[in-house]
């Protein structure tokens, strides 16, 4: 899988990903997107009553010529964001690409409003997060002597 955080990004990359906050109120990158569209993904995030609220996803599809999906990863209230919380979003990030098995992201890499971390460590976290909600450890798992 490969996952591109970027600041922008064209309104027709195939897969897009977008850190929500509580604020309701859409990325900048988002804004681009939705207006390409003719206002579907503020539609769709209004019929999912999707809020931003931490560990909250939500998977529209197809929303624009050239899109195959818009991801988005609520964040919660940003200014109470913690660092582990990031590292968590990154992983939550990751889950949800994994289980739409896309091979290629492009992730809106901003995060304004932020107290105690800086915009970079903020992207550096999130990224930091991604592989380590996918580690499998099969070294000590049994095995079934029963396979072929």
């Amino acid at each position: 899988m490969n996952i591109n955080f970027l600041a922008s990004f064209p309104t027709n990359a195939a897969n897009q990903v977008f850190l929500m906050s509580e604020s309701h109120a859409l990325p900048p990158a988002a804004k681009a997107l939705d207006e390409a569209s003719g206002g579907r993904l503020t539609a769709a995030l209004k019929v999912a009553k999707f809020t931003g609220k931490r560990d909250r996803q939500i998977e529209i599809l197809a929303p624009h010529k050239g899109v195959e999906r818009v991801i988005f990863i609520g964040l919660g209230e940003v200014s109470k964001l913690t660092a582990r919380e990031l590292e968590l979003s990154g992983g939550a990030l990751a889950g949800a690409l994994l289980a739409a098995k896309v091979e290629e992201a492009h992730v809106a890499a901003t995060v304004s409003g932020l107290k105690d971390i800086k915009p970079d460590q903020a992207v550096a976290l999130l990224a930091s997060g991604v592989p380590l909600s996918h580690s499998k450890f099969k070294k000590y798992k049994t095995k079934n002597p029963d396979a072929p």
